[in-house]
């Protein structure tokens, strides 16, 4: 059994399709979103050098291409390597608009599932 101490505060759901974002740093970064909650995001890329600690601004693309959430203010928390040039970052989302917010629960509620706590 595992005894860790979860310190989400929001419940994070598992994407259900492809769901591209673009990191707008320095030099923009295609990534794959893996996981998504109301606080933050966990995205994976192909790449050697991993998101800097400051302030970003990601667009997620819906995956039927119908609408996109532009500019979301993020910071990472985590990153861990995958593999061979693939990364797997934690990041939490900073001061979003009403926009922002109403985006991203219509995004969860339509193209994500629960995560089972097993």
């Amino acid at each position: 059994m595992d005894n860790r101490l979860e310190r989400r505060q929001y419940e994070r759901y598992q994407v259900n399709e492809n769901v591209f974002t673009c990191c707008r740093l320095r030099s923009p970064k295609v990534a794959e979103v893996v996981d998504i909650s109301e606080g933050g995001l966990a995205f994976s890329y192909v790449g050697k050098m991993g998101p800097s600690k400051e302030l970003l601004e990601l667009d997620i693309v819906f995956p039927d291409g119908t609408d996109y959430i532009s500019k979301v203010p993020c910071k990472t928390l985590s990153e861990l390597a995958l593999g061979e040039n693939r990364r797997r970052c934690g990041a939490v989302f900073g001061k979003l608009t009403r926009e922002h917010r109403a985006k991203i629960n219509f995004f969860i509620q339509n193209y994500c599932s629960r995560i089972s706590k097993a």
